[in-house]
């Protein structure tokens, strides 16, 4: 099956599902200060309309003629207040997952990774009630948004991840 991407660019869709460029695609970024290998999750809002109380980084629907890329930097400053100039951002997704709302409306979602020298201290807007620096070990005592719990047990996304927390020159 084929579909249009985000740049309405015509591209196999593997599982055979129809896909519609017109519905939702969303951007995340997820921050790594590699110095202390930890990374900066905040908790959504309980009033959320997908996904509340669940943990993940921090992005959102992308707009009209937005890269995901672009999605993942804007949303990190709307909703924490950490700007494009305080991280370096991966270059590609380190994971793309195709989700289904409760409406059963799909949603592609695009995961990048950005790494500090230092953690941050985001300033939240009203779409997340918390935000922490968390060890890796700590993230399966949490309720997790469902992207990243597919990251962190998909083989090849959990190796970018620790390739980028261990190897920062490499952005």
């Amino acid at each position: 099956m084929e579909y249009l991407n985000h740049n309405q660019q015509i591209v196999d869709f593997e599982d055979g599902n129809n896909f519609y460029p017109h519905l939702p695609s969303g951007a995340f970024i997820l921050l790594i200060c590699p110095r202390t290998g930890r990374v900066l999750l905040g908790k959504r809002h309980s009033e959320s309309e997908y996904q509340p109380n669940t943990w993940f980084g921090f992005g959102g629907h992308c707009e009209t003629e937005e890269t995901p890329a672009y999605t993942a930097i804007r949303e990190m400053e709307e909703e924490a207040k950490i700007f494009p100039t305080d991280y370096k951002l991966s270059i590609e997704p380190v994971y793309i997952d195709v989700n289904i709302d409760s409406s059963d409306v799909k949603h592609t979602i695009y995961v990048y990774i950005g790494t500090v020298e230092n953690e941050l201290q985001p300033t939240l807007n009203d779409e997340h009630i918390d935000a922490k620096w968390l060890k890796f070990s700590q993230l399966s005592q949490l309720n997790l948004f469902s992207t990243l719990i597919k990251i962190f047990t998909d083989i090849e996304s959990i190796s970018k991840v620790k390739f980028f927390l261990f190897n920062d020159n490499s952005l």
